[in-house]
């Protein structure tokens, strides 16, 4: 009775969250990603936020909105099938890792993530990724879920909450902890039910074994919890880095395996068990190899980093370049070669793997475990698509690792992940067909969300200071385009108070090329005054780390979102 009563108000709280706009999407080339087939010329009738009718020649409304997508074509809404919202992707989001919280506390850095939530999940929105899927958190992340989701512009939210473990690193022995270490099957099981009775979608273990008895130990707790969760209607997802682990989780009823396999080649019983489960494999190609890269000042980034990651969060990467005296740091750089082998191994092990898993035709799903440092929001899901298309994927399959798989994952396959009557209406026209190229997922003429037409343009928040930090980024990432993008192309640069030395973005092109060029260059900001759509900056200027810095006082002027004015006082 208790289930029928909590699946009930999930069920009305799912319909009201669903409000949208009528529309009428004429003439679309619909791709049906359960079966790869392209169904072309159909329409699509959306009403109160789902799907309501589909086909060929149907009649539209006059409430409804007209879509013309002539030539278009329909797919789903993107899933990001592994993020955790409670980190912000920052070098300060895991002491557990690399300990800086003298730097900066890590109750500080949990708050501004909680305060960032809303702005991370308008992020995924904009690149078309309409739901996430969040791999656990502490416990207040349900009412940060149920409060987003009745937002039309932030990514749907689906979650759990803290991670039921075999162990807990002290640095995160904190108030709301994300992750709670259990010692017996009892008080698994009280957290199973605790957080089925706050919405839970689904149950996450972090199954960690520094040994290998480590794992035999804690199966029976695993077991435990995935029958009490199947019995709940509750899939459970399991984090398991090592063949042990992850044949363990499948044969407790795991239907959901967070990360790759990275310690050795999996075999012949491990993708018979992945069959058999009918379980999804979600390997975060990336993750790991990013926190190696900001640690040691070897990260790489992209153009979407800088474009769509937030600002204030891809600057701290480069503090690591200021940082002395620190164990952690200290450790790493020692060890930079033994770090450099290790990851060469890895990377070859889930290249193997993730290959045989094709030839196999198990399901993979693709999420990218944003918010571990370096691993941005939103931006860090193109990387992972790269990946999985490296890896030798066919545009179907890598189709359906965004779309009906992490769908699948977490039991919701009949919410999201198909375009189908009575799902709801997440959707994308693409300019271009994705069969034939993946990368046409990028290439997004509308957004619907929850039957809700979207600006993309307008979902991220730009101020004044978000466009100097988003130059700065550029500069100090050493892209001279990211660096020049954020400048108006009539830009007027001066020597305070009036000196005009360079007129216009061409110039400025030209004069600025040493931001590709310079390894040392670095502008590390001291001190910043924000006044209206005027921002001065302190600013001390590395250009090669044997010679001193050179102070910089910058006077950003800022007008229709873009820098027009720049004085400099040296």
């Amino acid at each position: 009775m208790i289930k029928l009563y909590i699946s009930f108000f999930a069920f009305l709280f799912f319909c009201a969250s669903l409000q949208g706009q009528d529309l009428f999407v004429k003439n679309a080339n619909i791709i049906d990603v359960s079966t790869g087939k392209l169904i072309k010329g159909q329409d699509i009738r959306v009403k109160d936020g789902i799907i309501a009718e589909i086909g060929p020649s149907l009649k539209k409304q006059d409430t409804e909105e007209l879509i013309e997508a002539k030539g278009k074509y329909v797919i789903p809404g993107l899933v990001d099938a592994h993020i955790h919202m409670f980190q912000s992707g920052s070098l300060y989001a895991r002491p557990d890792i690399i300990d800086l919280t003298e730097i900066r506390p890590y109750v500080d850095e949990r708050l501004r993530t909680y305060q960032m939530a809303e702005d991370m999940l308008n992020r995924y929105t904009s690149i078309g990724i309409t739901s996430v899927i969040d791999l656990g958190g502490p416990i207040y992340q349900f009412d940060l879920r149920d409060s987003l989701n009745k937002k039309v512009n932030s990514s749907t939210v689906f979650t759990t909450g803290p991670l039921i473990s075999s162990y807990l690193p002290k640095e995160l022995m904190v108030n709301y902890p994300p992750i709670i270490k259990v010692d017996s099957i009892a008080s698994a099981l009280e957290i199973v039910q605790q957080q089925h009775e706050l919405g839970a979608d689904f149950i996450k273990i972090w199954y960690i074994a520094l040994t290998p008895q480590d794992a035999i130990d804690f199966y029976p707790i695993v077991e435990a919890v995935c029958k009490e969760s199947k019995r709940l209607g509750l899939p459970v997802a399991i984090h398991a880095t090592t063949l042990a682990t992850a044949k363990f989780a499948l044969k407790a009823g795991a239907k959901f395996l967070a990360h790759s396999v990275k310690d050795v080649e999996v075999d012949d019983e491990f993708l018979d068990l992945l069959k058999k489960a009918k379980a999804i494999y979600c390997p975060t190609l990336q993750v790991s190899k990013q926190y190696d890269n900001v640690i040691l000042d070897e990260f790489t980034f992209t153009d979407y980093d800088f474009a769509i990651a937030n600002p204030t969060v891809l600057q701290t990467l480069m503090d690591v370049r200021f940082i002395e005296n620190n164990e952690d740091l200290n450790y790493y750089t020692e060890r930079r070669s033994a770090i450099h082998e290790l990851n060469r191994k890895q990377d070859s092990i889930q290249s193997a793997n993730m290959e045989k898993l094709i030839v196999a035709g198990l399901p993979i799903a693709l999420g990218t475990d944003a918010g571990n440092v370096g691993s941005f929001h939103a931006s860090s899901f193109y990387k992972e698509l790269e990946l999985f298309k490296q890896a030798g994927m066919s545009e179907i399959e890598l189709l359906k690792s965004m779309t009906i798989y992490p769908a699948i994952a977490i039991n919701k396959h009949d919410q999201i992940g198909t375009i189908s009557r009575n799902r709801r209406a997440d959707l994308l026209v693409l300019n271009a067909n994705p069969l034939e190229e993946i990368a046409a997922v990028k290439d997004i003429h509308t957004i619907i969300k929850g039957g809700e037409k979207v600006d993309a343009s307008s979902l991220i928040e730009t101020t004044a200071e978000s466009i100097v930090q988003q130059q700065m980024n550029g500069y100090n990432g050493h892209s001279l385009e990211a660096f020049l993008s954020p400048y108006a192309e009539d830009v007027r640069m001066y020597d305070f108070p009036d000196k005009l030395t360079i007129e216009g973005k061409d110039q400025m092109r030209q004069e600025y090329q040493f931001v590709n060029d310079i390894k040392d260059l670095h502008s590390q900001l001291k001190n910043r005054i924000v006044k209206g759509d005027t921002i001065i900056d302190y600013l001390d200027v590395t250009v090669d780390k044997e010679k001193p810095t050179i102070q910089v006082i910058a006077i950003y002027k800022i007008r229709n979102q873009k820098i027009q004015e720049v004085y400099f006082i040296n």
